[in-house]
C-alpha cells in the first residue's frame, strides 16, 4: 500500500509542477521526467513478443533526463 501511495503522490506533484510554473526563473534548470510503464517488456505495437530494444529505444526517442520504470 506505501508503495502505491509514493507513486500515485509521485505523479500527482509531477502533474503539478508541470502547471506551477510555464516560464522558468532566471538561471532555472528544466528536468524531464519520464514515467514508463515497461508491462514486461512488452511493446505496444506487438502483442506477444518480449522487446527490451524496443522499450529502450522509446525512452530514448523522448530523451528524458529521468526514468520512473513500473
Amino acid at each position: 500500500m506505501k508503495a502505491i501511495t509514493a507513486v500515485v503522490l509521485f505523479h500527482f506533484l509531477i502533474i503539478v509542477a508541470g502547471h506551477a510554473q510555464t516560464v522558468p526563473a532566471k538561471g532555472a534548470t528544466r528536468v524531464k521526467v519520464m514515467s514508463y510503464n515497461v508491462h514486461h517488456c512488452n511493446p505496444p505495437s506487438k502483442p506477444a513478443l518480449i522487446d527490451v530494444d524496443a522499450i529502450a529505444k522509446a525512452i530514448r526517442q523522448q530523451n528524458p533526463d529521468i526514468v520512473a520504470l513500473q
